[in-house]
């Protein structure tokens, strides 16, 4: 099957006249039988990069590997990136952490009341899809955090049934020169990006480690999209000190998965050994499941790992609606 074939791209108006675009996966004529269980997986892309991150991988990305066992997979580009409508301030006056308005808080607290129901008012009745399962990555992730968190708060029972996250890439402290000194005085002074030597440094580990495939070296320029410097601001600054007040309200299964070599985040075993003390309001029985990814940079999707994960990840959203439908 060529990429191309794999997927194909999508814009659709949301709820509130904005616009939103990604890509989703093409299911064959004669999809096999694993398309019964449908479970729509929403993929959620990190900084810097846009839906085409999970397209990007040239044997074994996320759109090729779910499409070749007739699985949807819709991966979305962000509000602000691609061609979806960036999303305006609540209150440009007040962006810090306890007021719920940093660039990150929005981003979840939109992608649960506003991109996951129009997705499903869209897309459910041709793909038939019964419930969702959330793929964030790097920002995406912690993006995915606030929205499983915001989704388990809702007093009225959404249009909606979201049945786990699965987060890939996502720690409390970022390990960027800077990111444990003081903030700067002004968000509009913080990069967009990364010059790319620098942006393979920290996401492939290149040139020290050889963890993903040339081609993808190639594709740095290409695959590239300018932030949002509040995004950059959050995820360094902000982030570290409101996270856990989200992760600690998440009511649904969580699968988190770390490359071993994650050159983006500070983090070592403890890390790992602590997150689940961080997702204390799960009920019991409702799984949370860590670990690391061998031989894995930041981005994982993108490696030589990723059809393992891609597989892992698949799977488990498909065991998380066996679980829902159990219950």
């Amino acid at each position: 099957m060529a990429d191309n074939e794999s997927h194909a791209q999508f814009t659709i108006r949301l709820s509130d006249g904005n616009t939103l675009t990604g890509l989703h996966t093409i299911i064959p004529d004669n999809p096999t039988p694993s398309s019964r269980s449908k479970v729509l997986l929403v993929g959620v892309h990190g900084g810097t990069y846009s839906s085409s991150y999970f397209s990007a991988h040239p044997t074994d990305s996320l759109l090729r590997v779910a499409s070749s066992l007739s699985l949807p997979v819709i991966a979305i580009d962000r509000p602000g990136y691609g061609g979806s409508t960036p999303l305006k301030d609540k209150n440009e006056d007040d962006d810090s952490a306890g007021s719920g308005n940093t660039y990150i808080q929005r981003q979840g607290d939109y992608l649960a009341k506003t991109i996951l129901p129009s997705l499903c008012d869209q897309f459910r009745e041709g793909i038939g899809f019964d419930h969702i399962v959330v793929y964030g990555h790097g920002v995406g992730a912690l993006i995915s955090l606030v929205c499983a968190s915001v989704y388990s708060q809702l007093c009225t029972k959404p249009e909606y049934s979201l049945i786990g996250l699965a987060v890939v890439g996502a720690g409390d402290v970022l390990s960027l020169p800077g990111a444990t000194g003081p903030s700067p005085a002004n968000i509009a002074d913080v990069p967009t990006g990364f010059p790319f030597d620098v942006k393979d440094r920290l996401m492939f580990n290149h040139p020290e480690q050889k963890l993903v495939p040339a081609k993808v070296l190639q594709l740095t320029s290409q695959l590239d999209h300018p932030a949002d410097p509040a995004e950059i601001y959050d995820c360094t600054w902000q982030w570290p000190k409101y996270w856990r007040g989200y992760t600690g309200k998440i009511k649904i299964p969580v699968y988190y998965l770390l490359g071993a070599t994650d050159s983006m985040w500070d983090f070592d075993q403890c890390f790992l050994r602590g997150l689940p003390e961080c997702f204390s309001k799960l009920e019991e029985g409702v799984s949370f499941w860590s670990e690391f990814v061998p031989k894995a940079p930041h981005c994982v999707d993108l490696s030589f790992a990723a059809l393992s994960t891609n597989l892992r990840i698949l799977g488990w959203a498909m065991k998380a609606k066996t679980v829902a439908e159990t219950l």
